[in-house]
């Protein structure tokens, strides 16, 4: 059991420092608006929720359901990075985000 928690922890600090590399990326984003990755709602919620499931990463009790929903809206971003050419790296980042929440989800539910 106390390799589990390790390793849960581990990818929640990894986690943590993905998703800390988004917000900063998506609130400096600064290409044209016609070019832009997100519309600015969607910039102010996808850093709402990540923001919000930073919080929930360093509690005691993780919500499993609040990480979902940072996983679904970071894989949602980063389909829209796929289809534009300038802001590709930060949808890699976004769906690597993605990828680890649902890892750490695996890992909390199993």
């Amino acid at each position: 059991m106390v390799g589990v928690a390790s390793e849960a922890k581990q990818k929640i600090n990894l986690i943590s420092v993905l998703l800390d590399s988004i917000v900063v990326q998506v609130k400096g984003a600064n290409a044209p608006t016609a070019e832009q990755l997100l519309t600015d709602v969607e910039r102010q919620q996808l850093i709402a929720i990540l923001e919000t499931t930073l919080n929930v990463l360093k509690s005691p009790l993780v919500e499993t359901g609040m990480l979902k929903t940072a996983q679904k809206t970071l894989k949602e971003a980063s389909g829209k990075a796929a289809k534009g050419s300038l802001q590709k790296g930060l949808g890699k980042l976004m769906d690597a985000g993605a990828d680890r929440i649902a890892e750490l989800l695996i890992k909390l539910l199993t």
